[in-house]
């Protein structure tokens, strides 16, 4: 089909421009129709009827259309573009006519239309073969889905059908449900009533016991005529009961209709018939003596007049068995204090026993070859004087009267008869009354006294008399002139004064002495006032200074003697190199990943600690560190030179200084200080408990433990020695110290698992034993405070105080540092902050959002860091100073916030079943806790006061005692943070406490000997109350009402948690509110004047066991003995106005004033009173 694209003379849209509409149509309709020949021949007519003579060229209008519709187009544009000229030239139509077609290309044509008819013909013929199948498919689909819906059509059925019966069996399993669930009910109900019936027929039975043993009892009281009459009948009417029991049977064949009936009856039913039919059979007539509660009565009352003397005497005799059993408990507990106290005792003597023998053995090694005759001669002279004692104590028997059985008799054994003698006197000795023994002891002591006077008066006589023989023998003879004679013999007082009166009177002067101190110093309180460090006046353009707890100062001493390296210094090398010793501990298996179980150690185990005191060096010190004689040199840390000498203020380590007699280590206080330390140490153990050590060595390397040039290790704990049972190892000793420092102790070696310290060394300053003498409480709470510095208390281990899982904190999680601004000066504070210590201090002040626990910032490196601030904790074992223990408080107390810090460090547990919480600041609110102490709660009694003229009694935050306001006015003013009023010189006496003034103790309501008004009673159940309560018939000048206070009984109400006030020996009582707020009450019946109910008074005087609470019942009927109650006239005197030397006190005069003149009277009067006793002693 090559000449397909053959020009026809004309365009083709020229060619297709005569169609018809008819033909376009029909060509639209089918695109495929080829136009016949006529139609050919009779377009290109009109072509050319239209187009003659015409010279134009066109393009067709429907070139566009015929383009799209015609299928011939596409050939004829292909040949019209290979004849076209290029370019968008005309073309000549009339040219193009002029030439003829050939009949060829007419062939030529009608060929190539034929091929394209046939291939249109061949096209259709597809096109209808693919209609017929296209018919066939749909014909299929239409089946299909006619298929599909009757399928839709039936399954639609199946789910309505399904619907259906789903409905019905919801509806049968509810009907079901209700049905079991009707069953559960029933059977619920069934079984309650069998657990009923069950309980009725075991209360039944009980019953029937009961009866039964009334029964038993009853016929015991039963004659036994009646009995035999019973008895009788008894036997009678069993007789009778086999008939009736065949006639039963009898009956029982002809009702087995209505037995098979029964069976069938509902279980309920047939329970009950069968609780009928066992009542029935149970049933029982039984005929008793006994028909009226008249008869028991008479044999009763018959019984008891029978035996009147035995019921009183039964009775007697359990209130003796109540008596013995009180008394066996108290006995009990007595003599186990006892035994703990002499086992304490045991100890100390054994831990003596065996140093004397290791003297004994070192002194008999050295005398053994040397025993001459002299030795024997007085081992001689000691077995005849053993012997006469052995005589004259009565211990010999009748065998021992015989001389040569006497020949003998070992001393030893003597003097072991001689000591069981002793024991024995000594046990029915402390059978005696106490007062009958020391009025005994003191009327011995002075026979004892007068016949040694009457002795050494004796001997002087005779002597005197020898004297004067032999002056006149030997006197010259004077015969001239009268010689002078007289009457009798001058009295001669120039004779010596024995040594029991020189002994009484040095004690005379010595409380004479004593009492003008008490009374320059303003010494009020009937009890001495305690200080661990002597406090000093605070003076001009200079704050108030103390001597410091020196635990800190150890540490910076050594780090200044050797220039700030830690591992030049012996100290530090111990507590640096930690001794790598084996903790305790328990195993656990364990599962593995592998499903095998593992052994795994875990160091929980907490027992009681062990401590070990080594007294070594209290009898022989090394390097002259210890005084044991007056006047002799003793080494203080370590001295460059002989020449650096302690002066007790510039040089106070690195020194050498003088023994003073203060200063010398007696047998009497080493045994003091052994006592001492033994009770501390059962005291700690006690307390706390930690993880036991396997064992305790130190290597043969170690340098010394302690401070101040410390102490050698001894050679029981050197390397390849160890111990065991120990978990604290402590040196003691007893070496001078600054005045004023009462003991100092600093731990020198830890372990290396947990850093925990196992060593240390403990100091007590030998003359504080003078200070206090006799009273051991002050003494035992600083050795109990400086041992608990060697457990950890100290700011050099807070970086190594461990979590609960044993791990290491950083000192960060333990303290930090706050700086405010108190008064417009900026104060930095520090507290601790781990949550044992402030859930310890919330609970403590009530408030439930602290800055943390306080930290004494006073004192610089002696006591800042490693102490409790004093401030709010006033008597608290750690606190820096001992003066809040006994001028404001009872004493020290070793309370909660002590055991939480022991704690914290992760090295103890508590041992303390109820702690001591502490009575100060307790429920005292956040401004306690965080505040300055001027913005403290004046409600409550004890805290900061105003008083300046210190003439208001009040009553201390104990409220045990009646205490003052304890000002001061100093010559300089207080730094800034520490001014609370507007004269900058004024505040506390006690610069511990930041210089806040808080009430001293002035009067202790438990001592009955106190001067009393009318109202009061002083005893171990009274307490201090605010007001000016006195008897209605007392005539005095009353008080006002804001500046007086009374000691009166009070009561704990614990059932409803209140206070209440015994309103002086009566059985009237106040009772205090509920909620423990203020409450004044005015006149009460029989008395005038009033009383105050304190603010949170049931907490402090009955919750807090820092003293022990009021034993007085409540009812009145504690009894009050007539020394301990004030009267109608009493005053608070004992004799109204009492004044000595210008110093007035009692009545009107509350507290002693003095002027310029009086106290330059009282130092005249002193130093001429002791210039008197000197030349008396003289």
């Amino acid at each position: 089909m090559k000449s397909s694209g053959r020009r026809v003379g004309v365009t083709v849209d020229q060619e297709y421009e005569s169609f018809t509409s008819e033909e376009e149509e029909e060509i639209e309709e089918n695109p495929f129709k080829i136009p016949t020949d006529e139609q050919i021949f009779e377009s290109k007519e009109k072509l050319k009827s239209i187009n003659t003579g015409s010279g134009l060229t066109f393009k067709s209008p429907r070139k566009t259309k015929m383009s799209r519709r015609d299928p011939v187009l596409p050939l004829i544009r292909d040949k019209k573009s290979k004849s076209a000229p290029s370019g968008d030239q005309p073309v000549d139509v009339n040219s193009s006519y002029k030439k003829k077609e050939n009949v060829s290309d007419f062939i030529e044509k009608k060929k190539q239309m034929f091929l394209l008819q046939m291939s249109i013909d061949t096209k259709k013929f597809e096109i209808k073969k693919l209609e017929k199948k296209a018919q066939k498919r749909d014909q299929k689909l239409f089946q299909m889905e006619q298929e599909l819906k009757q399928q839709t059509q039936a399954f639609d059925d199946f789910l309505a059908l399904n619907d259906i019966r789903a409905v019905e069996a919801i509806k049968k399993a509810e009907e079901e449900t209700k049905a079991k669930q009707s069953k559960q009910n029933e059977i619920k109900k069934l079984n309650a009533r069998i657990a009923a019936i069950t309980s009725e027929i075991s209360k039944l039975d009980y019953q029937l016991d009961n009866c039964r043993r009334y029964k038993d009892f009853l016929d015991s009281l039963t004659p036994k005529e009646e009995l035999a009459k019973m008895n009788d009948k008894k036997k009678k009417t069993s007789k009778s009961r086999p008939g009736s029991r065949a006639s039963s049977g009898r009956s029982g064949t002809s009702t087995s209709e209505k037995e098979e009936r029964e069976t069938k009856m509902t279980p309920i039913a047939s329970l009950d018939s069968k609780e009928e039919e066992q009542t029935e059979n149970n049933e029982e007539v039984i005929d008793m003596y006994f028909k009226k509660p008249e008869q028991l009565l008479n044999i009763y009352s018959e019984l008891e007049e029978s035996n009147l003397i035995l019921i009183q005497n039964t009775e007697d005799i359990q209130e003796q068995l109540e008596d013995v059993q009180k008394m066996y408990k108290e006995t009990k507990k007595k003599m186990s204090m006892e035994a703990e106290n002499l086992q304490a005792q045991i100890d100390v003597l054994n831990e003596q026993l065996e140093i004397e023998q290791d003297r004994l053995k070192t002194i008999s090694d050295r005398h053994s070859s040397n025993i001459d005759q002299d030795g024997e001669e007085r081992l001689k002279m000691l077995t005849e004087k053993i012997k006469e004692i052995y005589l004259q104590s009565g211990v010999e028997t009748e065998s021992d009267q015989n001389a040569d059985i006497m020949e003998n008799i070992d001393p030893l054994f003597m003097l072991s008869k001689i000591e069981n003698k002793l024991e024995s006197l000594l046990t029915v000795l402390d059978e005696y009354d106490d007062d009958f023994v020391a009025k005994y002891e003191k009327q011995r002591e002075k026979e004892r006294r007068k016949q040694q006077r009457e002795e050494t008066n004796k001997i002087k006589s005779q002597k005197e008399k020898k004297n004067k023989s032999v002056v006149q023998q030997t006197a010259p003879r004077k015969r001239a002139g009268k010689p002078l004679v007289f009457r009798s013999a001058p009295p001669n007082t120039d004779t010596k004064k024995s040594k029991s009166e020189e002994t009484k009177q040095n004690e005379e002067k010595d409380e004479f002495k004593e009492l003008f101190v008490c009374l320059v110093g303003c010494c009020f309180a009937h009890q001495p006032t305690f200080h661990m460090f002597t406090q000093s006046q605070h003076v001009e353009n200079q704050p108030n200074h103390h001597h410091k707890c020196i635990h800190d100062s150890l540490y910076d001493n050594e780090l200044k003697r050797f220039d700030g390296d830690r591992s030049k210094s012996p100290l530090f090398i111990g507590l640096d190199n930690p001794i790598p010793l084996q903790t305790t501990h328990r195993l656990v298996r364990k599962m593995g990943a592998n499903g095998k179980r593992s052994i795994e150690k875990v160091f929980d185990v907490f027992s009681s600690i062990r401590i070990i005191l080594d007294t070594t060096y209290l009898s022989s010190d090394v390097e002259s560190r210890s005084c044991y004689s007056t006047g002799a040199t003793y080494k203080r840390g370590n001295p460059s030179s002989t020449s650096v000498v302690c002066d007790g203020s510039s040089v106070t380590t690195n020194c050498y200084g003088t023994c003073k007699s203060a200063d010398v280590i007696t047998s009497t206080k080493s045994s003091r200080v052994l006592n001492l330390v033994q009770q501390v140490k059962a005291k700690i153990a006690s307390q706390i408990s930690t993880r036991p050590l396997a064992s305790f060595t130190v290597s043969k390397l170690a340098i010394n433990c302690g401070a101040e040039g410390g102490v050698p290790w001894t050679s029981n704990v050197i390397a390849p020695n160890t111990l065991t049972n120990v978990d604290l190892y402590i040196y003691v000793t007893m070496r001078p110290a600054d005045t004023g420092v009462a003991a100092w102790a600093t731990a020198c070696s830890t372990e290396s698992t947990y850093g925990r310290p196992v060593a240390g060394q403990l100091n007590i300053n030998p003359s504080i034993l003078d200070t206090y003498p006799s009273d051991d409480t002050v003494l035992l709470s600083t050795i109990e405070h400086e041992t608990t510095h060697i457990l950890g208390f100290s700011s050099s281990f807070y970086g190594q105080y461990r979590d609960d899982n044993g791990f290491l904190m950083s000192s960060s999680a333990v303290v930090a540092s706050k700086t405010k601004t108190e008064n417009g000066a900026s104060v930095t504070r520090q507290y601790f902050i781990h949550s044992k210590m402030t859930n310890m201090y919330k609970n403590l002040t009530g408030c439930s959002s602290v800055d943390g626990v306080p930290i004494e910032e006073y004192g610089s490196s002696g006591s800042a860091g490693s102490h409790f601030d004093a401030r709010v904790f006033v008597n608290e074992l750690m606190a820096p100073s001992l003066d809040g223990c006994g001028t404001f408080g009872r004493s020290c107390v070793t309370t909660t916030a002590t055991l939480a810090l022991l704690e914290t460090t992760g090295w103890y547990k508590s041992s303390v079943a109820n702690p001591i919480i502490p009575a100060y600041g307790r429920n005292m609110g956040c401004n306690f806790a965080n505040q300055r102490c001027s913005t403290w709660d004046t409600d409550k009694l004890g805290y900061f006061c105003t008083d300046t003229t210190q003439k208001k009694f009040s009553c201390v935050y104990h409220m045990r005692d009646k205490g003052i306001c304890d000002m001061a006015t100093y010559t300089s003013a207080l730094p800034a943070q520490y001014q609370y009023f507007t004269n900058s010189k004024q505040g506390g006496r006690v610069s511990w406490f930041d210089y806040c003034p808080i009430q001293r103790r002035y009067m202790n309501c438990a001592d009955k000997t106190m001067p009393k008004r009318s109202s009061e009673v002083f005893n171990t159940n009274s307490a201090c109350f605010v007001g000016n309560l006195e008897l209605t018939g007392f005539s005095g000048t009353m008080e006002s009402e804001d500046s007086a206070s009374r000691c009166l009984v009070y009561s704990c109400d614990r059932t409803n948690k209140v206070l209440k006030i015994r309103l002086h020996t009566t059985s009237n009582y106040i009772t205090c509110p509920s909620d423990q707020s203020n409450q004044v009450f005015t006149a009460p019946t029989g008395f005038k004047g009033s009383v105050t109910c304190p603010k949170n008074g049931y907490t402090i005087l009955c919750d807090s066991y820092e003293i022990t609470p009021s034993t007085d019942d409540g009812t009145g009927k504690t009894a009050i003995s007539s020394d301990e109650a004030g009267n109608e006239s009493s005053d608070g005197t004992s004799s109204g106005k009492v004044c000595f030397l210008g110093i007035c006190w009692g009545s009107s005069a509350q507290i002693v004033q003095f002027s310029t003149s009086n106290i330059f009277l009282l130092i005249a009067t002193f130093v001429l009173l002791n210039a008197l006793m000197n030349m008396v002693t003289q």
